[in-house]
C-alpha cells in the first residue's frame, strides 16, 4: 500500500523546491539527503549508489542541475557514526538539502542513555534545542523529525518502509548459514526491547502525515523494488518542478550580481541581528559625503583606509544596507574587488560599476522606448541587463570610460543621486599595469554623484588620491574596550555560549583583539570548539597568535584533529582539502573536492560545517573569504615546490577527466562546462605541463567555449603566448583537430541517419576563429592557409545566392576575405592582396557599406599601397578615409587619431617632414584625449616618429626633448623600474650617443641596465643588448678599458646562446682595433673567433686568426674547426683579393 500525496498546508511543492534551490548557487544544484539506518540496509544503499543515484544525476545533468545525494552514514561503522557526535550534522545537512528521503527496514538503531549517543546529542542542542526532548530516541528518528514530522510539508519528502516478510526471510537465511551477526541486522529487537515499538510508532506518524508527502510505501519487496520506487518518486517530482523548465543558463552579468550581492551580505554586523558595532561615528562620516543637507556635508570624494581586517568592507557594507533602507530612490553601485572571479582589473571595475548604473537609472527615471537611454538599457528585458554586460566587455575600456562619464552626467542632470563605492582598491590587477595613474578613475564628478574608495593604508593609489585628487579621508580605527565586550556577547549569544569573566578579560587584554577580523576568527573557533573542560587550555593557544595569520594557523591545528584525529599537519585529510582549493584558480564547488579528495559524505559535511564561516561561496564554488587564510594555508601545507605541483596535478587532473567525458566531437551548440574552461588551462600552465597543454587549448568544444568569452579569449593568447609556439606549430595543431572533428561527424552521421551530410556549417564559425586567433597572435602567414580552408568550406555551406541574402554568411564570407588580404598585404604578397581588397569593396557596396561604415578596408588598402611604394595612391586613401571618419565620429575618436597618424608617418617616410609634423601632432592631440592623457603605444608611436622628423630638420633639441617626454610619461605610467622604462631609456640614450653628448648616454644605458637586471635573467637580449651600448660609448669616449668587461661579458653569452649575429659589428671592429693596439693578443684572438661565427666576419677576420696561430710553436698552435679555417673563408670570400693573396703567399 503506498500513498501519491501532494502538499496542501505545506505549499506549492513547486514554489517550495524552486524557490528554495533558486536561493542558493543560483539555481544550479538539487541537494536529496537519503537517511538510511546502518544495518540491514547494505543491499538498498548499493542499489542506490550503483544505480538509482546515477540515473538521478543524468536526469538533472541533462536538465542543466548537479544532482548532490548525501548519505551520512556511507562508508563508515554504525558506532563511528551514531557515537560520534555527528548528530549536528546531520541536521545541518538536512537544512541545506531541497528533498529529505527516509528508508526504514526493522532496525530502529541507538537509543537512549549510552554515553557517547548522548555526547551527540549535548553538540546538537546547541543549535538545535528541540533534540532534548527526544534524547531518547534514535538518530534516524531524529533526521524523520527534522526533515519532515517536525513540519509536514515545509521540505519535500517520501518514506519508504521494507515489507517484514523480506526481513524475517533474511534472518532464517543467516541462521541457517550460522552468521549470527548478519542475522542480528533484520531483528526489531536488537537495539532494544522498546525498539519494535518505537519504530512502529515512527512509521504510524508518518503514514498519518502522507498527505503532506510526496509519498510513502509502507512496504516495498525487496532493496532493489525500494530503490527504484525511490527513484520514480523523486524523478516525477523533479520532472513536475524544477526540472520542467531547464535551468536557464547564468548569465555572467547575474553570477556578478550575485556574488558581490553575498559578500555585501556577509560583512554586515554580528548577533542575531547584525549589529554593526562600533561604527556609528564611521556611518556618519560616509553619510556627510553623500547627504547634502546633512550637517557638516563635503562635496569631496572618501577615502577609507585602514589595516588589513579593520572593517572597511564592513563598513561599507553596513552603510550601503542602511542607506538603502532610508533612501531607495538612491542608486547605489558596489564593487567589491575581490569577490568573485574576474573582479580585480580596471575593466572589471567599470563594467560592473557601468552595468549597475545604467540599470537603476533606467528603472527609476522610466524611460520610454523613444529615449535615447533606452536603447542602451530598457529595463523591461531580464535579458537586456547582461547585454549590456556582454556589450562593454568588447569595448575598448577607453571607451567604457567615456559611456561612464556620459551617463554619470545624466544621472545628474535628472536629478537623481548616485553612489559609486569600490572596495578594496589595493586588491586591482590592472590590465595595463597603470593602475597607480588610476585614469580610469572619474576626476571629475558632477552634482549628486558620490565616490566612496576604501583601501589599505599607504599604496601608491591612496597617495594619488590624497595628494592629486584631493580624497578626504577616513581611517577606521581599532576596536575600543566596550566594543570588544559587545562584539564578544552578540557572537557568543546567538551560537548559545558563554565564557568565564576572566577568559572575556583574557581576549579583550590581548592587544590583537582590537582588530575586528582577528577577534571575529577567534570567537568562531571558540564557538565550534566542543570539549569544556579543554577551553581554556583552547583559549590559551589562540591567545598565543599575534598574527591573524598565526591564529588561523592555530584554528587549522585545531580543526585537523576534529576532523579526523588520526592525522595532522599535511597528513591530515583537512590539509589535502584546502591545498587543493588553495592551488585551484577561482576555488572548488563541494562535488569537485569530495571527488579529488576521494572523501565521504560525513567527513566532508565535518570540514564543510567546521569552515564553512571561513568559505566565501561564489555561485556554488568554494573559496577562501581570507587572504590570510590562502597565505596560511600555503604555509602550513604547500610550503614547498613539491607539494604544490602534486595538489596541482591533482586538481587538474579531475578536470582533465571531465574535459574527457565530454568527448572529441565538437557541437556547436554545445560549450563546454565553464568550471573546466576557467580551471583546466591556467593549472596546466602553472604546472608548465605544455603537450598537455597544447592538446587542451586544441580541443575544439573548449578551444570555442573560450574564444567566445571576452576573458577567454584573452586566456587563449595568453596561454599560447607562453607556450611560445611557433605559427606552424599552432595552425598544425589546429587544424589536426578540425580533421579529427570532419571524420568524426562523418562517421556520427553516416552511422545514425545512414547517409553522408556535410559538416561545413558546423565548422565554418570554429575555422575562422581558428584564423583569428592565429593572425592576432603574431602569424600572418600560417593564418593564410586557415583562411582559405573557411573560403572552402563556405562554398559546401551556402550557395552563392544565399552568400548574397543571408547576412550571417555574407559577413562570415567578407570578414575572411578582409583578413586573408591583410595577411598577404603583411606577407608581401602585394598582388593578391590587392585582388581580395578590391573584392571586399565591392561586397561592401553591393551591401550598402553594411561590413565599412568607417573604411577600415580603405584603410588596409592605403597600407598595402604604402608598402608597394605606391606613397601618392596610399595618401590618397588616407585622406579619403580621414574625410569619412571626420564626417561620421567624433572628433576625438581613436580611428581618427590613427588616420591622421598614418598620414603622418606616410609623409615622414617620403621625406615630407614639415607636412608630417603637424598631422603626427594632431594624431597626439587626439591620443591624448582618447587616453586621458595616459601613455599608450599609439602615442609612444606618433611621439616617437615626431622625434625622427625633428632630427631630420636638424632640429635636435625639439627632439630631445619629446625623447625626454617619453620617458617622464612612461615612468608616471608604469613607475621607474618597468622594463618600457628601460627600452624609453635606451631610445634616449642612442639619441644624446648620436648628438655625440656620450656621458648622458652613458647614464641612460646604465639606468636602463639596471632595470633590465631586476626583471630579467643576466642572458637576457634586453640586458646583452644595453651591455653592448655602454661598452660602446665607452669606446666612443676612448675609455676602452672601462668599456671591456661589459664588451667581454655580453660578447661571451652571446656566442654561448647561438646569437652573435646579433653584436654590434661597429663596437666589434673598434674593440678589435684597441685590443690590436694594446697588443692584447690572447683578447684579440677571442674576439676573432667570436667574430668568425658571425655574419659580420670579413675575409680580414680570417687572415687576422691565422696570423695569431703562426706566431705559436706547432705543438701548441690550436686545431680550428673548419668553420675558423682558411678554407672555409674561401666558401664565403671566394672573390675576396686580400684572401687569395694571403693563400697564396702562404703556398
Amino acid at each position: 500500500m503506498e500513498n501519491d500525496g501532494r502538499f496542501e498546508s505545506g505549499g506549492n511543492p513547486t514554489e517550495n523546491v524552486a524557490r528554495r534551490i533558486g536561493a542558493r548557487s543560483n539555481g544550479r544544484i538539487v541537494r536529496v539527503y537519503f537517511s538510511l539506518p546502518f544495518r540491514g540496509m547494505e543491499s538498498e544503499r548499493e542499489e542506490l549508489t550503483q544505480k538509482q543515484w546515477p540515473r538521478l544525476a543524468s536526469i538533472c545533468s541533462k536538465a542543466g542541475f548537479e544532482f548532490v545525494p548525501v548519505d551520512l552514514r556511507c562508508g563508515i561503522t554504525s558506532e563511528m557514526f551514531e557515537n560520534a557526535g555527528t548528530l549536528d550534522l546531520s541536521l545541518r545537512e538536512i537544512d541545506r538539502s531541497d528533498i529529505f528521503v527516509g528508508f526504514a527496514g526493522q532496525q530502529y538503531s541507538l537509543h537512549g542513555e549510552d554515553k557517547l549517543l548522548q555526547k551527540s546529542f549535548d553538540s546538537a542542542s546547541t543549535q538545535y534545542p528541540w533534540v532534548n526532548e527526544y534524547r531518547n530516541r534514535s538518530v534516524t528518528e531524529i533526521e524523520f523529525l527534522h526533515g519532515h514530522l517536525r513540519n509536514p510539508g515545509d521540505k519535500p519528502a517520501c518514506f519508504f518502509f521494507r515489507d517484514k516478510e523480506y526481513d524475517n526471510k533474511k534472518v532464517i537465511e543467516h541462521e541457517t548459514s550460522e552468521s549470527e551477526t548478519e542475522a542480528n541486522n533484520y531483528k526489531s529487537v536488537i537495539d532494544g526491547q522498546d525498539s519494535s515499538s518505537l519504530l512502529d510508532d515512527l512509521k504510524t506518524r508518518i503514514l498519518e502525515s502522507r498527505d503532506k508527502c510526496l509519498k510513502v510505501v509502507d512496504s516495498y519487496s525487496d532493496p532493489v523494488d525500494g530503490a527504484k520506487r525511490m527513484f520514480e518518486t523523486v524523478e516525477k517530482y523533479l520532472r513536475e518542478t524544477v526540472l520542467k523548465t531547464p535551468a536557464k543558463d547564468t548569465t555572467d552579468h547575474e553570477k556578478t550580481s550575485h556574488l558581490h550581492n553575498a559578500y555585501c551580505n556577509s560583512r554586515l554586523g554580528v548577533g542575531a541581528n547584525k549589529e554593526y558595532i562600533g561604527g556609528d561615528k564611521y556611518l556618519e562620516e560616509v553619510e556627510r559625503h553623500v547627504l547634502p543637507d546633512v550637517e557638516g556635508y563635503q562635496n569631496k570624494p572618501l577615502l577609507i583606509l585602514g589595516n588589513p581586517g579593520s572593517g572597511k568592507t564592513s563598513l561599507l557594507a553596513n552603510w550601503i544596507h542602511k542607506h538603502q533602507k532610508h533612501y531607495p530612490e538612491d542608486i547605489i553601485a558596489a564593487h567589491f574587488v575581490g569577490c568573485a572571479p574576474k573582479s580585480t582589473s580596471e575593466q572589471d571595475v567599470l563594467i560592473r560599476l557601468m552595468t549597475v548604473l545604467s540599470l537603476g537609472f533606467s528603472e527609476k527615471s522610466r524611460l520610454s522606448k523613444n529615449d535615447e537611454m533606452n536603447n542602451y538599457y530598457d529595463s523591461e528585458n531580464s535579458s537586456t541587463a547582461n547585454n549590456t554586460y556582454e556589450k562593454l566587455r568588447k569595448m575598448d575600456i577607453y571607451k567604457v570610460v567615456r559611456e561612464l562619464q556620459d551617463l554619470l552626467k545624466k544621472i545628474s542632470e535628472s536629478g537623481m543621486r548616485a553612489v559609486i563605492i569600490i572596495d578594496a582598491l589595493n586588491k586591482m590587477e590592472s590590465m595595463h599595469k597603470t593602475n597607480q595613474e588610476l585614469y580610469w578613475l572619474p576626476t571629475e564628478l558632477p552634482m549628486g554623484v558620490s565616490l566612496l574608495i576604501s583601501s589599505q593604508n599607504d599604496t601608491k593609489s591612496t597617495k594619488i588620491l590624497l595628494e592629486d585628487r584631493q580624497f578626504d579621508k577616513l581611517d577606521v580605527g581599532p576596536l575600543d574596550v566596550e566594543d570588544r565586550e559587545r562584539i564578544i556577547k552578540e557572537i557568543l549569544d546567538v551560537r548559545g555560549k558563554r565564557l568565564e569573566v576572566e577568559q572575556t578579560e583574557k581576549i579583550i587584554n590581548k592587544p590583537q583583539t582590537e582588530n575586528p577580523l582577528f577577534l571575529k576568527i577567534l570567537l568562531q573557533d571558540l564557538c565550534n570548539f566542543g570539549s569544556f573542560e579543554k577551553l581554556e587550555e583552547h583559549l590559551e593557544s589562540l591567545l598565543s597568535a599575534d598574527s591573524t595569520k598565526e591564529l588561523f594557523n592555530n584554528v587549522l591545528e585545531r580543526m585537523e584533529s576534529s576532523v579526523d584525529p588520526s592525522s595532522t599537519g599535511r597528513e591530515s585529510i583537512l590539509s589535502k582539502v584546502m591545498s587543493c582549493i588553495a592551488v585551484s584558480r577561482y576555488g572548488l564547488s563541494e562535488k569537485e573536492i569530495k571527488s579529488i579528495v576521494n572523501i565521504p559524505d560525513h567527513i566532508w559535511s565535518r570540514i564543510y560545517f567546521t569552515m564553512e564561516e571561513f568559505f566565501i561561496d561564489r555561485v556554488g564554488i568554494l573559496a577562501f573569504a581570507y587572504d590570510e587564510l590562502l597565505a596560511t594555508v600555503y604555509d602550513r601545507y604547500c610550503d614547498d615546490e613539491g607539494t604544490r605541483v602534486l595538489y596541482t596535478r591533482m586538481v587538474s587532473s579531475y578536470f582533465q577527466g571531465s574535459l574527457d567525458g565530454v568527448g572529441d566531437t565538437f557541437n556547436k551548440d554545445i560549450k563546454v562546462v565553464y568550471r573546466i574552461v576557467d580551471e583546466l588551462p591556467w593549472l596546466l600552465n602553472k604546472l608548465k605541463d605544455n603537450e598537455q597543454m597544447k592538446k587542451c587549448l586544441t580541443h575544439l568544444g573548449l578551444f570555442m567555449s573560450m574564444f567566445s568569452d571576452t576573458d577567454g579569449k584573452y586566456d587563449l593568447y595568453e596561454y599560447w603566448n607562453y607556450l611560445d609556439s611557433k605559427g606552424n606549430e599552432i595552425s598544425d595543431l589546429y587544424m589536426k583537430s578540425v580533421d579529427k572533428q570532419v571524420a568524426n561527424m562523418y562517421t556520427e552521421w553516416f552511422e545514425k541517419y545512414n547517409e553522408v551530410k556535410s559538416p561545413a556549417k558546423e565548422l565554418l564559425a570554429v575555422v575562422y576563429a581558428i584564423g583569428e586567433l592565429i593572425y592576432n597572435s603574431g602569424h600572418p602567414r600560417e593564418c593564410i592557409p586557415v583562411l582559405k580552408r573557411v573560403l572552402r568550406l563556405q562554398k559546401y555551406a551556402y550557395t552563392e545566392e544565399e552568400l548574397l541574402v543571408d547576412t550571417n554568411a555574407a559577413t562570415l564570407n567578407y570578414n575572411t576575405l578582409n583578413k586573408l588580404a591583410i595577411s598577404y598585404s603583411d606577407t608581401e604578397n602585394f598582388d593578391e592582396s590587392e585582388r581580395i581588397f578590391h573584392k571586399c569593396l565591392a561586397i561592401n557596396k553591393k551591401f550598402g557599406d553594411r561590413f565599412d561604415d568607417s573604411g577600415a578596408i580603405m584603410n588596409d588598402l592605403a597600407v598595402l599601397y604604402e608598402r608597394q611604394g605606391k606613397h601618392d595612391d596610399a595618401k590618397k586613401l588616407y585622406e579619403k578615409v580621414l574625410e569619412i571618419r571626420r564626417a561620421t565620429l567624433d572628433e576625438n575618436h581613436i580611428l581618427i587619431g590613427d588616420s591622421l597618424n598614418n598620414i603622418g608617418t606616410l609623409l615622414f617616410h617620403t621625406t615630407r617632414f614639415e607636412e608630417a609634423i603637424e598631422y603626427l601632432n594632431q594624431a597626439i592631440e587626439v591620443y591624448e584625449v582618447y587616453y586621458f592623457g595616459r601613455f599608450h603605444p599609439d602615442v609612444a608611436e606618433a611621439l616617437s616618429n615626431l622625434a625622427s622628423c625633428y632630427m631630420n630638420l636638424k632640429q635636435c633639441d625639439k627632439a630631445g626633448k619629446i625623447y625626454e617626454r617619453v620617458h617622464d610619461l612612461t615612468v608616471k605610467a608604469l613607475g621607474d623600474q618597468h622594463p618600457d622604462v628601460a627600452e624609453k631609456l635606451m631610445n634616449w640614450g642612442m639619441f644624446c650617443q648620436s648628438q655625440r653628448n656620450y656621458l648622458s648616454a652613458l647614464d641612460m644605458y646604465e639606468r636602463a641596465l639596471q632595470i633590465f637586471k631586476t626583471v630579467f635573467n643576466d642572458e637576457h637580449m634586453r640586458v646583452l643588448c644595453v651591455m653592448e651600448n655602454i661598452a660602446f660609448a665607452y669606446a666612443l669616449l676612448g675609455r676602452h678599458d672601462d668599456a671591456h668587461p661589459y664588451f667581454s661579458e655580453a660578447g661571451e653569452i652571446l656566442q654561448r646562446t647561438g646569437r652573435i649575429d646579433s653584436s654590434l659589428p661597429d663596437l666589434n671592429n673598434a674593440m678589435l682595433n684597441y685590443y690590436i693596439d694594446s697588443r692584447r693578443y690572447d683578447d684579440i684572438r677571442i674576439l676573432l673567433e667570436r667574430t668568425l661565427d658571425a655574419k659580420f666576419a670579413k675575409a680580414e677576420h680570417f687572415i687576422m686568426l691565422d696570423k695569431l696561430d703562426n706566431m705559436v710553436v706547432d705543438d701548441e698552435r690550436p686545431k680550428r674547426r673548419y668553420e675558423h679555417t682558411l678554407d672555409y673563408a674561401l666558401t664565403r670570400f671566394p672573390n675576396d683579393e686580400e684572401l687569395l693573396e694571403y693563400i697564396e703567399e702562404k703556398k
